[in-house]
């Protein structure tokens, strides 16, 4: 092998190892965003009311829950 063909080589494989791992981390950014984002969508506005609603239904003495029967 001459100079010219292993510099080439480890070019090449220092090339690919960045490729890989931009490729991972930019989808494991990805996926967090998208996570962030579910996360904002079903802790807030009209999800929190309802679910503070359905809360509050299950949780009050007398409610429907309780007079239905098992």
């Amino acid at each position: 092998m001459q100079v010219t063909e292993v510099v080439t080589l480890v070019i090449s494989s220092v090339s690919l190892c960045t490729s890989i791992s931009v490729f991972y981390w930019q989808r494991r950014h990805g996926d967090f965003d998208l996570t962030r984002l579910l996360h904002a969508d079903l802790t807030g506005g009209e999800v929190a009311k309802a679910r503070d609603v359905l809360g509050t239904l299950v949780r009050t003495p007398g409610s429907a829950r309780r007079r239905c029967p098992p």
